[in-house]
């Protein structure tokens, strides 16, 4: 009996298998999982041969395999040595891009920390590019406008640390975004921003400077304000404002926002206590960022 019953259940199991392929063929997406299947087990495959995961992708594959992070467990902790590691996970990731050739966004690291960290920061990371490799590798333009160094004309570090905001005021908010509006300010009165006393980290400033204060300053503008929209693809916040019978356009990009307040000690951006730092390719701003 055991043995019938056995068979039984190999013979349903055959069964389901020959609808499923059929249903797949049917539908045309049998050459779509094929086709994943093909790349998964490729990329591992050349990977783990290669032991460096720098294999090309093959055109087909492309799109199909975006690929996975490596998991790295960083113990170091002293300032200048995890600096100097995580700009080096950073070039990295960087150089994979023209080896892979896979310019959509991706993850490269994930980077596991086995203590708090002596506050790393941007500017950290950037001075040893300057001084050590001479931006050789990968640029870091946002980097000049803190302390004046030459690192090229791109912006392709982006860093995504989570931090804190140690003071903030409406007059604040107001200055730098009358400052960054192009084609000029609008202008933004003080009166125009929502309460700033419940904002205690970055990402919640990011999210009040991107939905709450644009949505509260076409509010206050009235009907002359016919829309506003956060792009977050290329992070720009655009407002369409009527004037003498004309409809003109004004944007502030939330990265120039955001660098701002950290430039005046607004906000404090620095690993701590993470305990998972992610380096990844970001396609569309053509950079590798740094989040955690």
């Amino acid at each position: 009996m055991k043995g019938l019953a056995l068979e039984v259940v190999w013979g349903i199991i055959i069964a389901m298998v020959g609808v499923l392929i059929f249903l797949l063929l049917i539908t045309g997406t049998f050459k779509n999982a094929a086709n994943w299947f093909y790349c998964d087990i490729y990329m591992k495959i050349i990977n783990f041969f290669s032991g460096s995961g720098l294999a090309s992708i093959p055109e087909q594959c492309k799109g199909v395999v975006k690929g996975e992070s490596k998991r790295e467990d960083v113990k170091d902790v002293d300032n200048k040595i995890f600096s100097r590691k995580l700009l080096a996970y950073i070039i990295a990731c960087w150089n994979e891009l023209e080896v892979k050739g896979l310019y959509e966004s991706h993850p490269c690291y994930e980077l596991r920390l086995s203590g708090n960290v002596e506050n790393v920061s941007e500017e950290n990371v950037s001075s040893i590019l300057v001084n050590e490799d001479h931006c050789r590798s990968i640029e870091n333009s946002d980097f000049n406008a803190v302390l004046d160094y030459d690192c090229g004309e791109k912006n392709q570090i982006i860093w995504s640390v989570d931090g804190s905001v140690t003071s903030l005021t409406e007059n604040n908010v107001t200055d730098t975004l009358n400052e960054f509006t192009e084609p000029e300010k609008i202008p933004i009165e003080e009166s125009m921003i929502p309460a700033v006393g419940n904002i205690k980290t970055i990402s919640q400033l990011k999210t009040f400077i991107s939905n709450a204060v644009p949505d509260s300053v076409c509010k206050s503008i009235g009907d002359k304000c016919k829309s506003w929209k956060y792009i977050k693809t290329n992070g720009y916040v655009v407002f369409r404002i009527s004037s003498d019978d004309s409809e003109r356009i004004y944007a502030y990009y939330i990265d120039s926002v955001m660098r701002d307040f950290e430039n005046k000690g607004i906000t404090q951006s620095v690993i701590n206590n993470q305990k998972i730092i992610l380096i990844q390719y970001n396609g569309e701003k053509d950079a590798v960022e740094v989040m955690g």
